[in-house]
């Protein structure tokens, strides 16, 4: 008996068009702040933008440099390698692990989609450290203000720099999203794989965040959003086509007319989850640039010391030419 026959899809017709509309909702109204704000930025310069420069601005990011440096200068850019080789090793072993040895069957949870996409980030990540150490000697301590011209970079390496820009919104935000929910509404118990699957994928995240030189761009929340709603069709297809005999999680199931406030707040929260993310690599950026004025202006206004030889002044002369000096008194 086939999986779609076991399952109630009593509100399935109606749930579907529902939640494709609040998606939409979202996504274009993010899209149409996004060109708005373009068209008035380079109105204010008397230029125009075409819909071929907002997709290449929207689908590009900051130059190479930040692939790969780290708010920490050089010493925090070798450090951020080390970090990014363990995550991968690590989340690639334990999706290797329960794909092919304990269960091996494909990716039907969101959970295993959202481990394969962090390896796959912090792989490319890696990469690019690789290749940033080696032709780089992260002398610079200023992140945020010390970036090389993108026309250094290949095509090809400049491409890299521009998809792991945007993995990492997309991946990370997610990270979060699914730990929060998984902890919360599907089991709230820090037994190993759950922990595994988790907590130590969003703390991998969370390392990286606060590490790397990356800058989360709020308007990539069209993304992640995409990369969630590309699961939800997902699950349609794999419980109406009897792939699956049961729906992956409960919010999904369509029996029920709550499905529709289901959809909606999972949309909702995946959007407020990836705004929080973003807000977050916002005031790290905020703290690191303070930091660095901070410093920067004390060493402008550092005052030095004069050492005070005598309470009175006198003339002195120069021992190599014999020009008369005046010796300084320090103030009080």
């Amino acid at each position: 008996q086939r999986g779609c026959l076991m399952v109630d899809l009593t509100y399935f017709a109606f749930a579907v068009p529902f939640a494709i509309a609040v998606y939409l909702v979202i996504v274009l109204g993010v899209v149409y702040t996004y060109c708005s704000t373009i068209n008035k930025q380079n109105a204010e310069k008397n230029e125009h933008a075409t819909t071929s420069d907002l997709l290449t601005s929207y689908f590009s990011g900051h130059s190479f440099e930040s692939c790969y440096r780290s708010v920490a200068g050089q010493a925090g850019a070798r450090t951020l390698l080390i970090t990014r080789l363990l995550s991968f090793i690590y989340l690639f072993a334990i999706s290797f692990l329960l794909r092919e040895i304990i269960d091996p069957v494909p990716p039907l949870s969101f959970t295993s989609w959202n481990v394969d996409l962090l390896w796959l980030y912090f792989l490319g990540a890696l990469v690019a450290s690789a290749v940033g150490l080696y032709y780089d000697d992260c002398l610079s301590t200023l992140p945020f203000y010390n970036d090389r011209s993108s026309t250094f970079w290949s095509d090809c390496v400049n491409r890299l720099g521009y998809a792991l820009q945007i993995l990492f919104a997309v991946s990370g935000s997610s990270s979060f999203f699914v730990t929060v929910v998984a902890f919360t509404f599907l089991d709230p118990y820090f037994d190993f794989w759950n922990v595994s699957f988790h907590f130590v994928t969003s703390m991998s995240v969370l390392i990286e965040l606060l590490m790397n030189n990356i800058s989360v761009r709020w308007e990539h929340i069209a993304l992640a959003l995409t990369w969630s709603f590309l699961y939800l069709v997902f699950s349609w297809v794999i419980v109406r086509t009897g792939v699956l005999s049961h729906w992956p999680y409960f919010f999904l199931d369509t029996k029920s007319p709550t499905v529709f406030a289901w959809y909606t707040a999972l949309l909702v929260l995946d959007s407020i989850f990836f705004v929080l993310f973003w807000l977050l690599n916002v005031l790290k950026e905020w703290v690191v640039r303070r930091a660095v004025s901070v410093d920067k202006f004390e060493l402008l206004n550092s005052n030095f010391d004069v050492i005070d030889m005598t309470s009175e002044d006198e003339d002195i002369e120069d021992i190599d030419d014999g020009i008369p000096l005046r010796r300084l008194r320090t103030s009080s």
